[in-house]
Protein backbone atom coordinates (compact mmCIF):
# COMPACT_ATOMS: atom_id res chain seq x y z
CA UNK A 1 0.00 0.00 0.00
CA UNK A 2 1.43 3.37 -1.01
CA UNK A 3 2.03 5.97 1.68
CA UNK A 4 -0.20 9.02 1.59
CA UNK A 5 1.30 12.23 2.92
CA UNK A 6 -0.61 14.78 4.96
CA UNK A 7 -0.78 18.13 3.21
CA UNK A 8 -1.13 21.17 5.51
CA UNK A 9 -4.69 22.54 5.38
CA UNK A 10 -3.53 25.97 4.17
CA UNK A 11 -1.65 24.42 1.24
CA UNK A 12 -4.45 21.99 0.44
CA UNK A 13 -6.87 24.90 0.10
CA UNK A 14 -4.57 26.65 -2.38
CA UNK A 15 -4.23 23.47 -4.43
CA UNK A 16 -8.00 22.97 -4.38
CA UNK A 17 -8.55 26.52 -5.65
CA UNK A 18 -6.43 25.59 -8.66
CA UNK A 19 -8.04 22.19 -9.27
CA UNK A 20 -11.56 23.59 -8.84
CA UNK A 21 -10.79 25.83 -11.79
CA UNK A 22 -9.93 22.85 -13.99
CA UNK A 23 -6.15 22.61 -13.56
CA UNK A 24 -3.65 20.37 -11.76
CA UNK A 25 -1.47 21.34 -8.81
CA UNK A 26 1.48 19.57 -7.21
CA UNK A 27 3.86 20.25 -4.34
CA UNK A 28 7.43 19.93 -5.55
CA UNK A 29 11.00 20.57 -4.44
CA UNK A 30 12.50 21.15 -1.03
CA UNK A 31 9.32 20.73 0.98
CA UNK A 32 8.76 17.23 -0.39
CA UNK A 33 12.42 16.33 0.07
CA UNK A 34 12.43 17.52 3.66
CA UNK A 35 9.12 15.82 4.43
CA UNK A 36 10.54 12.48 3.28
CA UNK A 37 13.67 12.78 5.42
CA UNK A 38 11.76 13.97 8.48
CA UNK A 39 12.57 17.68 8.45
CA UNK A 40 10.14 20.56 8.94
CA UNK A 41 9.92 23.09 6.12
CA UNK A 42 7.85 26.21 5.57
CA UNK A 43 8.95 27.15 2.04
CA UNK A 44 6.55 25.46 -0.36
CA UNK A 45 6.67 25.31 -4.15
CA UNK A 46 3.46 24.49 -5.98
CA UNK A 47 3.76 23.74 -9.68
CA UNK A 48 0.72 23.76 -11.95
CA UNK A 49 -0.47 23.71 -15.54
CA UNK A 50 -2.68 26.73 -14.79
CA UNK A 51 -1.53 29.66 -16.98
CA UNK A 52 0.05 32.62 -15.25
CA UNK A 53 -2.91 34.88 -16.10
CA UNK A 54 -5.23 32.44 -14.33
CA UNK A 55 -2.97 32.37 -11.27
CA UNK A 56 -3.02 36.16 -11.09
CA UNK A 57 -6.82 36.07 -11.09
CA UNK A 58 -7.03 33.36 -8.43
CA UNK A 59 -4.42 34.67 -5.98
CA UNK A 60 -3.34 38.02 -4.63
CA UNK A 61 0.41 38.01 -4.15
CA UNK A 62 3.70 39.30 -5.50
CA UNK A 63 3.96 38.41 -9.19
CA UNK A 64 7.04 37.44 -11.20
CA UNK A 65 5.84 37.53 -14.79
CA UNK A 66 9.23 36.54 -16.22
CA UNK A 67 9.01 33.22 -14.38
CA UNK A 68 5.25 32.72 -14.45
CA UNK A 69 5.24 32.74 -10.66
CA UNK A 70 3.26 34.20 -7.75
CA UNK A 71 4.57 34.45 -4.19
CA UNK A 72 2.22 34.21 -1.22
CA UNK A 73 2.85 34.56 2.50
CA UNK A 74 0.16 32.60 4.35
CA UNK A 75 0.53 32.08 8.11
CA UNK A 76 4.02 30.62 8.59
CA UNK A 77 4.36 29.47 4.98
CA UNK A 78 6.24 31.07 2.10
CA UNK A 79 4.49 29.77 -1.00
CA UNK A 80 5.53 30.04 -4.64
CA UNK A 81 3.01 28.97 -7.28
CA UNK A 82 4.55 28.55 -10.71
CA UNK A 83 3.22 27.49 -14.10
CA UNK A 84 4.90 24.45 -15.66
CA UNK A 85 7.83 25.72 -17.71
CA UNK A 86 10.99 24.84 -19.55
CA UNK A 87 14.09 27.02 -19.34
CA UNK A 88 15.61 27.47 -22.79
CA UNK A 89 18.37 30.01 -22.27
CA UNK A 90 20.45 31.31 -19.36
CA UNK A 91 22.41 34.49 -18.79
CA UNK A 92 24.25 35.51 -15.62
CA UNK A 93 23.04 32.35 -13.90
CA UNK A 94 19.37 33.14 -14.54
CA UNK A 95 16.89 31.85 -17.14
CA UNK A 96 16.24 34.60 -19.68
CA UNK A 97 14.13 32.57 -22.08
CA UNK A 98 11.39 30.22 -20.93
CA UNK A 99 8.56 28.30 -22.57
CA UNK A 100 5.42 27.18 -20.82
CA UNK A 101 4.46 23.53 -21.05
CA UNK A 102 1.49 21.36 -20.12
CA UNK A 103 3.67 18.49 -18.93
CA UNK A 104 4.81 18.06 -15.34
CA UNK A 105 7.67 15.86 -16.57
CA UNK A 106 9.13 18.70 -18.66
CA UNK A 107 8.89 21.07 -15.71
CA UNK A 108 10.82 18.65 -13.52
CA UNK A 109 13.65 18.43 -16.04
CA UNK A 110 14.53 22.10 -15.46
CA UNK A 111 15.16 21.60 -11.74
CA UNK A 112 18.60 21.46 -10.18
CA UNK A 113 18.97 18.16 -8.30
CA UNK A 114 17.08 14.90 -8.51
CA UNK A 115 16.17 14.99 -4.81
CA UNK A 116 14.21 18.18 -5.58
CA UNK A 117 12.06 16.59 -8.32
CA UNK A 118 9.83 14.47 -6.10
CA UNK A 119 6.19 15.55 -6.19
CA UNK A 120 3.11 15.20 -4.02
CA UNK A 121 -0.31 15.50 -5.64
CA UNK A 122 -3.45 16.97 -4.07
CA UNK A 123 -4.40 13.58 -2.61
CA UNK A 124 -1.07 13.18 -0.82
CA UNK A 125 0.37 10.66 -3.27
CA UNK A 126 4.11 10.72 -3.94
CA UNK A 127 5.05 10.89 -7.63
CA UNK A 128 8.56 10.08 -8.82
CA UNK A 129 8.70 10.74 -12.56
CA UNK A 130 12.51 10.91 -12.78
CA UNK A 131 13.25 7.84 -10.63
CA UNK A 132 14.75 10.10 -7.97
CA UNK A 133 13.70 8.36 -4.78
CA UNK A 134 16.78 6.13 -5.00
CA UNK A 135 19.05 9.19 -4.77
CA UNK A 136 17.15 10.42 -1.73
CA UNK A 137 17.35 7.00 -0.10
CA UNK A 138 21.07 6.81 -0.91
CA UNK A 139 21.56 10.35 0.41
CA UNK A 140 23.14 11.48 -2.84
CA UNK A 141 23.16 14.95 -4.41
CA UNK A 142 22.85 14.36 -8.16
CA UNK A 143 22.20 16.89 -10.90
CA UNK A 144 19.16 16.56 -13.17
CA UNK A 145 20.60 15.97 -16.64
CA UNK A 146 24.22 16.62 -17.62
CA UNK A 147 26.18 17.93 -14.63
CA UNK A 148 28.64 20.02 -16.64
CA UNK A 149 25.95 21.62 -18.79
CA UNK A 150 23.67 22.40 -15.85
CA UNK A 151 26.50 23.90 -13.78
CA UNK A 152 27.75 25.96 -16.71
CA UNK A 153 24.34 27.49 -17.41
CA UNK A 154 23.75 28.34 -13.73
CA UNK A 155 26.82 28.36 -11.51
CA UNK A 156 24.79 29.02 -8.37
CA UNK A 157 23.94 25.33 -8.55
CA UNK A 158 27.54 24.49 -7.65
CA UNK A 159 27.26 26.26 -4.33
CA UNK A 160 23.76 24.92 -3.69
CA UNK A 161 25.18 21.43 -4.14
CA UNK A 162 27.76 22.21 -1.45
CA UNK A 163 25.01 23.54 0.83
CA UNK A 164 22.85 20.44 0.45
CA UNK A 165 25.92 18.26 0.94
CA UNK A 166 26.59 20.00 4.24
CA UNK A 167 23.15 20.79 5.67
CA UNK A 168 21.55 17.47 4.70
CA UNK A 169 24.65 15.37 5.46
CA UNK A 170 24.39 13.82 1.99
CA UNK A 171 27.18 12.81 -0.36
CA UNK A 172 27.97 14.31 -3.75
CA UNK A 173 27.54 12.37 -6.95
CA UNK A 174 30.86 11.55 -8.64
CA UNK A 175 30.06 13.90 -11.54
CA UNK A 176 29.74 16.83 -9.13
CA UNK A 177 33.03 15.93 -7.49
CA UNK A 178 34.69 15.73 -10.91
CA UNK A 179 33.38 19.20 -11.73
CA UNK A 180 34.72 20.61 -8.46
CA UNK A 181 38.09 19.08 -9.26
CA UNK A 182 38.24 20.45 -12.79
CA UNK A 183 36.42 23.79 -12.57
CA UNK A 184 36.44 25.14 -9.00
CA UNK A 185 37.28 28.60 -10.38
CA UNK A 186 33.68 28.93 -11.63
CA UNK A 187 32.63 29.53 -8.04
CA UNK A 188 34.46 32.84 -8.17
CA UNK A 189 32.11 34.09 -10.90
CA UNK A 190 29.32 34.22 -8.32
CA UNK A 191 28.46 37.44 -6.53
CA UNK A 192 30.06 37.77 -3.13
CA UNK A 193 26.70 38.44 -1.50
CA UNK A 194 25.34 35.14 -2.83
CA UNK A 195 28.39 33.21 -1.63
CA UNK A 196 28.10 34.79 1.81
CA UNK A 197 24.40 33.93 2.10
CA UNK A 198 24.96 30.30 1.12
CA UNK A 199 27.91 29.93 3.50
CA UNK A 200 25.78 31.47 6.23
CA UNK A 201 23.26 28.64 5.86
CA UNK A 202 26.09 26.12 5.99
CA UNK A 203 27.73 27.70 9.04
CA UNK A 204 24.50 27.68 11.03
CA UNK A 205 25.05 23.93 11.45
CA UNK A 206 28.65 23.35 10.36
CA UNK A 207 30.11 19.89 9.92
CA UNK A 208 33.63 18.65 9.38
CA UNK A 209 32.77 16.99 6.06
CA UNK A 210 32.16 20.38 4.47
CA UNK A 211 35.55 21.71 5.53
CA UNK A 212 37.22 18.47 4.44
CA UNK A 213 35.65 18.95 0.99
CA UNK A 214 36.91 22.55 0.90
CA UNK A 215 40.41 21.27 1.61
CA UNK A 216 40.14 18.36 -0.85
CA UNK A 217 39.34 20.61 -3.80
CA UNK A 218 41.18 23.72 -2.60
CA UNK A 219 38.03 25.83 -2.62
CA UNK A 220 39.02 28.47 -0.05
CA UNK A 221 40.22 31.01 -2.57
CA UNK A 222 37.08 30.63 -4.70
CA UNK A 223 34.80 31.20 -1.71
CA UNK A 224 36.83 34.16 -0.42
CA UNK A 225 37.59 32.49 2.90
CA UNK A 226 40.85 31.63 4.63
CA UNK A 227 41.58 29.83 7.89
CA UNK A 228 44.11 27.51 9.48
CA UNK A 229 41.85 25.37 11.60
CA UNK A 230 38.31 25.77 12.88
CA UNK A 231 36.66 24.67 16.12
CA UNK A 232 33.28 23.35 14.96
CA UNK A 233 31.97 22.67 18.48
CA UNK A 234 30.07 25.95 18.50
CA UNK A 235 26.40 26.92 18.53
CA UNK A 236 26.46 30.04 16.36
CA UNK A 237 27.56 30.94 12.86
CA UNK A 238 29.20 34.03 14.41
CA UNK A 239 31.67 31.69 16.10
CA UNK A 240 32.54 30.17 12.72
CA UNK A 241 32.93 33.48 10.90
CA UNK A 242 35.15 34.79 13.71
CA UNK A 243 37.66 32.02 12.92
CA UNK A 244 37.80 32.94 9.23
CA UNK A 245 39.44 35.73 7.28
CA UNK A 246 37.17 36.86 4.47
CA UNK A 247 36.32 39.75 2.16
CA UNK A 248 32.67 38.70 1.91
CA UNK A 249 30.09 41.42 2.74
CA UNK A 250 28.42 41.68 6.16
CA UNK A 251 25.98 44.09 7.71
CA UNK A 252 27.48 46.70 10.01
CA UNK A 253 25.98 44.93 13.03
CA UNK A 254 27.28 41.47 12.06
CA UNK A 255 30.72 42.87 11.27
CA UNK A 256 30.91 44.46 14.73
CA UNK A 257 29.94 41.21 16.45
CA UNK A 258 32.49 39.18 14.48
CA UNK A 259 35.28 41.69 15.06
CA UNK A 260 34.50 41.74 18.79
CA UNK A 261 34.75 37.95 18.98
CA UNK A 262 38.06 38.07 17.12
CA UNK A 263 39.45 40.60 19.61
CA UNK A 264 38.51 38.40 22.54
CA UNK A 265 39.91 35.15 21.12
CA UNK A 266 43.16 36.88 20.15
CA UNK A 267 43.87 37.12 23.88
CA UNK A 268 43.32 33.35 24.27
CA UNK A 269 41.69 33.90 27.67
CA UNK A 270 38.43 35.56 28.65
CA UNK A 271 38.40 37.85 31.67
CA UNK A 272 35.80 39.96 33.44
CA UNK A 273 36.86 43.05 31.52
CA UNK A 274 36.05 41.28 28.23
CA UNK A 275 32.57 40.29 29.37
CA UNK A 276 32.00 43.84 30.63
CA UNK A 277 33.28 45.42 27.42
CA UNK A 278 31.69 43.16 24.80
CA UNK A 279 28.71 41.71 26.64
CA UNK A 280 27.78 38.27 27.86
CA UNK A 281 26.55 36.83 24.55
CA UNK A 282 29.55 37.83 22.45
CA UNK A 283 31.85 36.57 25.21
CA UNK A 284 30.05 33.22 25.12
CA UNK A 285 30.60 33.01 21.36
CA UNK A 286 34.32 33.54 21.99
CA UNK A 287 34.32 31.07 24.88
CA UNK A 288 32.99 28.33 22.56
CA UNK A 289 35.94 28.82 20.24
CA UNK A 290 38.45 28.79 23.10
CA UNK A 291 36.74 25.83 24.81
CA UNK A 292 36.52 27.96 27.93
CA UNK A 293 33.66 27.83 30.43
CA UNK A 294 32.92 31.37 31.60
CA UNK A 295 29.78 30.68 33.64
CA UNK A 296 31.58 31.20 36.97
CA UNK A 297 33.22 34.38 35.69
CA UNK A 298 29.80 35.75 34.69
CA UNK A 299 28.35 34.89 38.10
CA UNK A 300 31.22 36.69 39.84
CA UNK A 301 30.92 39.86 37.77
CA UNK A 302 30.81 42.77 40.29
CA UNK A 303 29.44 45.13 37.63
CA UNK A 304 27.79 44.61 34.24
CA UNK A 305 27.43 48.22 33.09
CA UNK A 306 28.67 51.65 34.10
CA UNK A 307 25.39 52.20 35.94
CA UNK A 308 26.31 49.43 38.39
CA UNK A 309 29.26 51.43 39.74
CA UNK A 310 28.28 52.54 43.25
CA UNK A 311 29.05 56.23 42.94
CA UNK A 312 27.23 59.11 41.29
CA UNK A 313 28.44 61.55 38.69
CA UNK A 314 28.16 64.45 41.15
CA UNK A 315 30.08 62.58 43.82
CA UNK A 316 32.95 62.06 41.39
CA UNK A 317 32.98 65.76 40.47
CA UNK A 318 32.93 66.80 44.12
CA UNK A 319 35.96 64.64 44.99
CA UNK A 320 38.08 64.99 41.86
CA UNK A 321 37.27 68.61 40.91
CA UNK A 322 37.54 67.60 37.25
CA UNK A 323 35.26 67.34 34.24
CA UNK A 324 37.02 64.22 32.91
CA UNK A 325 34.40 61.99 34.46
CA UNK A 326 34.32 59.50 31.57
CA UNK A 327 38.03 58.87 32.00
CA UNK A 328 37.53 58.35 35.73
CA UNK A 329 34.68 55.91 35.11
CA UNK A 330 36.97 53.92 32.79
CA UNK A 331 39.55 53.74 35.55
CA UNK A 332 36.95 52.65 38.11
CA UNK A 333 35.69 49.93 35.77
CA UNK A 334 39.15 48.38 35.61
CA UNK A 335 39.82 48.77 39.34
CA UNK A 336 36.56 47.01 40.20
CA UNK A 337 36.73 44.32 37.52
CA UNK A 338 40.33 43.43 38.40
CA UNK A 339 39.34 43.27 42.09
CA UNK A 340 41.59 46.18 43.07
CA UNK A 341 38.71 47.83 44.92
CA UNK A 342 35.25 46.68 45.95
CA UNK A 343 32.17 48.16 44.33
CA UNK A 344 31.13 49.97 47.49
CA UNK A 345 30.47 53.69 47.64
CA UNK A 346 32.78 54.54 50.51
CA UNK A 347 35.65 52.40 49.20
CA UNK A 348 35.36 54.02 45.75
CA UNK A 349 35.37 57.47 47.37
CA UNK A 350 38.48 56.61 49.40
CA UNK A 351 40.20 55.41 46.20
CA UNK A 352 39.37 58.69 44.44
CA UNK A 353 40.41 60.80 47.42
CA UNK A 354 43.77 59.08 47.54
CA UNK A 355 44.29 59.71 43.86
CA UNK A 356 42.93 63.23 43.42
CA UNK A 357 43.00 65.06 46.75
Amino acid sequence: MKTKYQIPKTIKEIMMTITNNGYNAFIVGGYVRDLLIGKNAFDIDITTNAPFDILKRLFKGKTYKEYGSIHLKVKSYNIDITTFREELEYKDNKPVKIAYTNKLYNDLLRRDFTINTLVIDINGNLLDLLDSIKDLNNKTIKVVGNTYERFEEDKTRILRALRFFSTLNFKLDSEIENYLKEKPHNLKTLKKEYIKNELQKIFEKPNKEFFELIKKYNLKQYLYINYEKINLSVSSSYSIWAQIETTLPFTKEDKLIIQSIKKIISKQKIEKIDIYTYGEQISKYAAEILNQNIDNIIIDMPIRTIFDIDITYNEIIKITKTNSVNKIYKDLEKQILYDKIENKNEEIKNYLRGKYE
